[in-house]
């Protein structure tokens, strides 16, 4: 018997027990501290940012990579994919001064595969920890819904790329692959109903449409704020799928779980930014 398992085999009540184990993976030595809220880079994040010109969609990524409050420093080398930024973008020139080797303004599926042939060949235990950016990703000419800029969402975790994100205005610019591996997805405000109707669709499901409607509605009211969710719970400290208002505020985790004493905590947080809370189900 392989000993992965020893310590549960000797337990008296394990031999007819069929559940399926996981298997332990030991703490990794470089593990990168960061705010809890935010999404978990050393899990792994693909993010998707879906918004409008001039909504904040920018300052985000300069934040992400250059406030020391959230990945400042963090990453063994950041990689930008980037239409625009070039361009003499005011609010990512820091950025770009400080990433201009590794911010591309043109786009291959070679130039992206050389870069995770480097990852591949570094040893797992050593191999660099990166960020990989496609910002407005649409303007280049040769992408397709089968590009490798696409397909690595299903294995960017393999290639040690601690932060997949994926700036764009529109969610149908976004294949289903992508839809289907982001954990966190960021929205700004959008006065287009229908496109709000499609996000609703896409995303709703979690917490219920007509609830994430009024939690869009609430996290979106001020200019520039945006909702934050997290799809698979991976933020805080339970497993339940949350949704925020930008980053600082909690605004719905979904009832999934969680002890009465949790419940009447998230009540109050509820109560008091206006959402309507799911009742507990032993209530």
């Amino acid at each position: 018997m392989s000993n992965i398992y020893k310590e549960e085999a000797e337990n008296e009540d394990f031999e007819d027990d069929l559940t399926i184990l996981p298997v332990k993976v030991p703490p990794s030595e470089k593990k990168i501290k960061h705010h809890a809220t935010l999404p978990d880079i050393n899990k792994g994040a693909c993010v998707v940012d879906i918004a409008k010109p001039r909504s904040g969609k920018t300052l985000r990524l300069v934040n992400y990579l250059q406030n020391p409050n959230f990945y400042a420093d963090k990453f063994d080398a950041v990689y930008v994919y980037s239409s625009t930024m070039s361009n003499g973008d005011d609010t990512a020139r820091f950025l770009y001064d400080q990433y201009s080797d590794t911010i591309y303004s043109e786009y291959s599926d070679s130039h992206l595969q050389s870069i995770i042939d480097y990852q591949d060949s570094i040893p797992k235990a050593s191999r660099p920890k990166i960020a990989l950016v496609f910002d407005d990703f649409i303007a280049f000419p040769n992408i397709h819904k089968n590009s490798l800029m696409f397909k690595i969402a299903t294995s960017y975790r393999h290639h040690n790329i601690g932060l997949l994100l994926y700036n764009t205005q529109m969610l149908k610019y976004l294949p289903p692959v992508v839809r289907a591996s982001a954990n966190y997805v960021i929205l700004s405000q959008n006065s287009n109903m229908k496109q709000v109707e499609g996000l609703a669709e896409e995303y709703g499901g979690t917490y219920g449409v007509e609830k994430w409607k009024q939690i869009y509605s609430i996290a979106t009211a001020e200019p520039y704020g945006f909702l934050y969710m997290d799809l698979y719970g991976f933020t805080g400290h339970n497993n339940n799928p949350k949704a925020y208002s930008n980053f600082n505020k909690l605004l719905y985790e979904a009832p999934i779980s969680y002890s009465k004493k949790g419940q009447k905590t998230l009540n109050s947080i509820h109560n008091r930014v206006g959402v309507v809370h799911d009742e507990d189900e032993d209530e």
